[in-house]
C-alpha cells in the first residue's frame, strides 16, 4: 500500500450528496403538514400569487392601493409596485386620499417607463435586474399592475404567457397581487376569459357590477374556504378617494 493509500484509508469518509438533495428533491414525510397562514387581510394569499381582474374603471387599482396600504400600516409590509402602465401619481395620490400620506415603505418602480435603466422586455425577461431591486428595497410583498402589460408583446391567451409569468413571480420569490384587465363583453368567470391564468393562481378574485353594485366574488381559493361576495363601496371627494368599503353582499 502506498503512503497515500494509507493516508486516505485514515481519513473519515464523507458523506456523499444524495440525488435527492443535489435536485432538491424530498419525501412526501420531511415536508410540513402544518395548515397554511392565514389569508392577509381575508383577500390576498400570505405566501403565493393573488390576481384581481375585471373591466376597465371597475376600481381595481383603487382596492388594490387600499389593501396595499392596510399591509403597509396594519402589517408593517413594504410593498413595491411594478407599474407595467406607468402611472405613478396615480398610485401616489390614490394612497394620500385612503391614507392621508404617502409612504417611504411603499416603493414604485415603472419597468417600462422612461426612468427605467434595467433590461426591457416582459417580465420573465426582467427577474435578475427586479430581484436586486426588490432585495435592496427588503420588500416583503409584490403588486403588479397589469398582466397584459407585464408580458410586453405576447399574446395572453396563449398558454405559454401565463406559464412564463408565473415562473417569473416564482423566481422573484414574494407573494404577490397582480391586476388583469378583461374586454367588457368578457365572462367573468376566467381572467381573460381563459383557464391558464385562473390555474396558474392560487387565489382569484374578479370584480364587476351586479344589480347596480360592485361586487367582489372570490373565483378560486387554493388551500382556503372561499369567501362570499362583497359589495365594494368607495367614497371620492375632489378627485381623490377617500374611503373603501367591503360589506357582504346580501341577496
Amino acid at each position: 500500500m502506498s503512503s497515500y493509500e494509507a493516508i486516505t484509508a485514515l481519513e473519515p469518509a464523507l458523506p456523499r450528496e444524495s440525488i435527492y438533495e443535489k435536485l432538491g428533491a424530498r419525501t412526501l414525510d420531511k415536508i410540513s403538514t402544518a395548515p397554511p397562514a392565514p389569508l392577509l387581510l381575508d383577500r390576498l394569499d400570505p405566501t403565493d400569487t393573488t390576481l384581481l381582474y375585471g373591466k376597465g374603471s371597475i376600481g381595481k387599482g383603487t382596492l388594490s392601493d387600499y389593501w396595499m396600504g392596510r399591509l403597509e400600516r396594519e402589517h408593517g409590509m413594504r410593498i413595491a409596485i411594478l407599474d407595467y402602465e406607468n402611472h405613478p401619481e396615480e398610485w401616489a395620490r390614490r394612497y394620500f386620499g385612503l391614507f392621508g400620506q404617502v409612504s417611504s415603505n411603499i416603493l414604485h418602480v415603472a419597468p417600462t417607463g422612461h426612468d427605467w435603466k434595467g433590461t426591457s422586455g416582459p417580465i420573465w425577461e426582467q427577474v435578475e435586474d427586479l430581484g436586486t431591486l426588490l432585495t435592496e428595497f427588503r420588500a416583503d410583498y409584490l403588486l403588479i399592475d397589469s398582466v397584459v402589460f407585464a408580458c410586453g408583446n405576447q399574446d395572453a391567451l396563449k398558454a405559454e404567457t401565463p406559464a412564463q409569468y408565473n415562473s417569473a413571480l416564482t423566481k422573484l420569490g414574494l407573494p404577490s397581487l397582480s391586476i388583469a384587465h378583461v374586454v367588457k363583453d368578457s365572462n367573468l368567470e376566467y381572467p381573460f376569459g381563459s383557464v391558464f391564468w385562473h390555474n396558474g393562481a392560487r387565489l382569484t378574485w374578479s370584480l364587476g357590477r351586479e344589480n347596480g353594485k360592485v361586487l367582489l366574488v372570490n373565483r378560486k381559493a387554493n388551500n382556503y374556504a372561499t369567501t362570499p361576495k362583497h359589495v365594494i363601496d368607495i367614497t371620492w371627494l375632489d378627485g381623490l378617494p377617500r374611503e373603501v368599503r367591503e360589506e357582504g353582499y346580501v341577496t
